[in-house]
């Protein structure tokens, strides 16, 4: 009886202990199954974060491109603002266009953001203007024709475009400041021997080669732009009843008065130093070579646009000085090569005793040019124009189109919208 109530007693003992075991397990199992469950699901919000960043982000940068689509496509104008129409749905994106400065090449600031699940990223983004005319169809692209008062806001714009550092110009010179605008291929910025290239310019890379070109401060233009040379040949009914002769500048006084005024040549030479009067621009058409071997000098406000169907020689050996200079001049030669000349050696662009000392702005087909240049404000030229609101007025390059000049990434937090 005694033995018997013993086992009795240590089953129960027995059986209590393995129930207190089989609870302590279960207690640990459920810890663990929590601790995984709760691990499973920071990862899962991790990446569901991460995903919602991510895509807020893609929806900021569609509003930059649809702003940019409204501009161009659309009419929208700057100081116009856009909500995407399934903004209250789980993401959406909105855009607005602050206003415009500028008269020529205008510019204005966009900024967007995009909102996905409560997680909102910001992007801005600057705009660029040009002012074009008609457009025809290229290789895989539309080619607009560009407007002379856009090519006069270069220093240099053209298909092929070699520069180097002229003589009398120094390793320390910045011998290229202001846009040089490449419509087809790359820039070739080349020091002379026992020189330095040392360019402040600012590049402006147009269409479907610009991806290719690698320049130092480049901006790629998204669309295909040239030079028109109709815009010679449909303006030399300026001169009405005259027929186009040369002209001279020894023989004319070596002055050409500006008010705005017109001339159409067959051929111009600038033979002896000529200087602009009056106030405003001269306009010269001329329907062959224009040759400039003497200095032209033109006071602030004034200028020289030359619009020419053939070449622009800068014959910088017949300079009396140790360079050509010439200021405050236009040049649109969209089928013709402006080049510096060198005295008997026709393959040569640089002299290695004189240089080309310019300032206005060189718009021609092909550009070897060696000297120092720099940019100036165009003096009315002729094309489009724009009224003192900045609204363009009736013309033959009357279209704005706008593209990206300046983008950030856009920037948020990982994390809910605030």
């Amino acid at each position: 009886m005694v033995i018997h109530e013993f086992w009795r007693r240590a089953g129960l003992r027995d059986r209590g202990f393995v129930l207190i075991t089989t609870l302590l397990v279960l207690v640990l199992l459920s810890g663990t199954v929590y601790a995984m469950l709760a691990s499973t699901a920071r990862t899962t919000q991790s990446a569901t974060t991460a995903r919602d960043f991510g895509q807020s982000g893609k929806l900021a940068d569609v509003a930059i491109q649809d702003a940019v689509y409204q501009l161009n496509e659309n009419g929208k104008k700057p100081g116009a603002s856009f909500t995407s129409p399934y903004q209250d749905k789980s993401g959406g994106w909105e855009w607005s266009i602050g206003a415009a400065t500028g008269i020529g090449a205008r510019t204005a600031t966009i900024t967007a953001a995009g909102t996905f699940r409560g997680t909102t990223r910001k992007v801005s983004a600057e705009v660029g203007s040009l002012v074009v005319g008609g457009y025809t169809a290229g290789t895989n692209e539309v080619v607009y024709e560009l407007s002379p008062e856009t090519a006069f806001s270069h220093v240099a714009i053209g298909e092929n475009i070699t520069m180097q550092n002229g003589a009398g110009v120094g390793a320390a010179t910045k011998f290229v400041t202001g846009r040089v605008g490449v419509l087809k291929n790359a820039p070739v910025m080349t020091p002379a021997a026992g020189t330095s290239s040392i360019d402040d310019g600012r590049y402006m890379l147009y269409g479907k080669d610009a991806s290719q070109a690698l320049q130092n401060n480049a901006v790629q233009v998204p669309v295909g732009l040239r030079l028109d040379a109709r815009f010679v040949t449909d303006n030399a009914d300026r001169c009405v009843g005259v027929s186009p002769v040369p002209w001279v500048a020894s023989e004319n006084g070596g002055r050409l008065v500006a008010n705005d005024n017109t001339g159409c040549y067959s051929t111009m030479n600038f033979d002896v130093p000529t200087i602009i009067q009056g106030s405003g621009a001269f306009n010269a058409f001329a329907t062959g070579q224009v040759t400039i071997s003497a200095n032209i000098t033109a006071p602030p406000s004034t200028g020289l646009n030359i619009y020419a169907s053939g070449n622009v020689s800068f014959d910088v050996d017949k300079a009396t000085t140790s360079s050509l200079t010439v200021n405050n001049t236009f040049i649109y030669a969209p089928n013709g090569t402006c080049k510096t000349l060198v005295t008997g050696q026709p393959a040569e662009f640089r002299s290695t005793t004189k240089s080309l000392d310019f300032t206005g702005s060189l718009a021609c087909n092909t550009i070897l040019v060696a000297g120092k240049f720099a940019p100036a404000t165009p003096i009315n030229p002729l094309g489009s124009k724009r009224n003192a609101a900045g609204t363009l007025l009736p013309g033959l390059y009357n279209s704005e189109i706008w593209y990206l000049a300046d983008y950030t990434q856009p920037a948020g937090i990982r994390g809910p919208a605030s």
